[in-house]
């Protein structure tokens, strides 16, 4: 989230049999206990009820089932880091 502005930043890279896509915002970042909720469906931390809180965790399922997984690093204040592994053979 970055409702005040702020940098977006896409990297894709190759690493040996993988291949990982990066999304890094410079946005408010998360707490440990947002994170810890991040992939469980209908946890949502947006205010209002707005979204359903389905997005990650179906993001997470379809990722697993491509064999890749998801990496995420975040700090209140500094912003959040997605990162998505993918083998380059399906599993």
């Amino acid at each position: 989230s970055m409702t005040d502005g702020g940098t977006l930043t896409l990297t894709t890279r190759a690493h040996g049999d993988e291949v990982s896509v990066c999304i890094a915002d410079t946005g408010h970042g998360m707490s440990a206990a947002a994170k810890a909720q991040l992939f469980t469906p209908f946890a949502s931390s947006r205010e209002g009820g707005s979204g359903m809180g389905l997005g990650l965790a179906i993001s997470q399922a379809i990722v697993t089932k491509h064999g890749g997984r998801i990496q995420v690093e975040s700090e209140p204040g500094v912003g959040s880091q997605f990162t998505v592994y993918l083998p380059l053979q399906p599993p």
